[in-house]
């Protein structure tokens, strides 16, 4: 009766440890993931055709030159209060 009680417990210790393996692997194997991922994501890209440094540079120009919503909406109505005026004077 005894040996089974310690053949159970170390049976029952065993399992615990490979619990405590499966808490430290996933960690390690998300970390090793995230290394790759970085590693993959920060590599040196090929050079670019002109053409295409071009498009990009004016996308840029045109999204910064560009009215924002509200900007848009505040001018029109400061506009259209400019306008209200003037009539208003005349």
């Amino acid at each position: 009766m005894l040996r089974g009680r310690l053949e159970s417990a170390d049976h029952g210790s065993s399992i615990a440890g490979m619990g405590v393996l499966v808490w430290l692997a996933v960690p390690l194997g998300v970390t090793v993931l995230a290394i790759a991922w970085v590693n993959w994501s920060s590599r040196p890209r090929g050079p670019i055709e002109t053409h295409e440094s071009l498009a990009q540079q004016e996308r840029f120009r045109a999204a910064l030159s560009s009215q924002l919503p509200m900007q848009a909406q505040r001018r029109a109505e400061s506009d259209a209060y400019d306008a209200e005026l003037q009539r208003r004077a005349s």
